[in-house]
């Protein structure tokens, strides 16, 4: 079995509000692990019925196998695009700021749309500055780092997602992990707070309607977890 774990650390700028960035992208992790591929265990083709209390955090709902769980989108802009190339990169590629950077840790959210926050700003700025997002009005997060939404994010209580160019349609909890189900849009970005049913770390295994595998963000492989 092989499995290659790209992680990037960022957070997002002032420009968004607040947030921590880790996503990692996984393949070959297991037969329905692997990105492009289709879940197909019974389970994941079960009835959902149960939803998830928004009050009720850490208090045994990990316990049940399979939920709906309800999801706020907390920001949203309908219209949103990358910037041309040239733009991105007279902008933000060739400053000074990222002359030494990892390669890797320029590119990756320029290549990649869904990304797991966790409500500290320490880097906020290089996300927003290397996705292309730094092109959104500064208040589209507004209701996302509210006093009461922000909390919840520092201590767990809710996960918030970055979904760019797509759409999340339903999310549900399978065997201990976030199935998001999204659908791609042409233009777009969405910001999505849900509720964490454990405080500690987390797979959210993002997936089209048909259920195939695009990205997979695995909590475990990140080596800047904030707790």
């Amino acid at each position: 079995m092989h499995k290659v774990c790209l992680r990037f650390l960022v957070l997002t700028g002032a420009i968004l509000g607040t947030g921590l960035l880790f996503s990692c992208n996984s393949s070959g992790t297991s037969e329905s692990g692997v990105v492009g591929s289709v879940i197909t265990a019974p389970a994941a083709q079960a009835k959902w019925t149960a939803t998830a209390n928004l009050t009720n955090q850490g208090t045994g709902l990990a316990a049940l196998k399979e939920e709906i769980v309800s999801f706020q989108v907390c920001g949203e802009s309908q219209d949103w695009v990358r910037p041309p190339k040239d733009q991105q990169r007279s902008k933000w590629w060739s400053n000074p700021r990222y002359q030494n950077a990892r390669e890797n840790y320029v590119e990756y959210p320029w290549t990649h749309n869904f990304f797991v926050v966790y409500g500290t700003s320490d880097l906020e700025f290089d996300l927003a500055n290397l996705s292309g997002l730094w092109s959104l009005p500064g208040n589209v997060r507004k209701s996302c780092v509210s006093r009461p939404n922000l909390e919840s994010v520092l201590k767990l209580e809710k996960a918030e997602l970055w979904v760019l160019l797509h759409r999340v349609k339903e999310i549900r909890f399978l065997n201990g992990e976030y199935i998001v189900i999204v659908e791609p849009t042409r233009t777009g970005a969405q910001f999505v707070q849900f509720p964490r049913f454990n405080r500690g770390r987390s797979v959210f295994r993002i997936v089209d309607p048909d259920m195939r595998v695009i990205d997979i963000l695995d909590e475990s492989s990140n080596t800047h977890w904030p707790y």
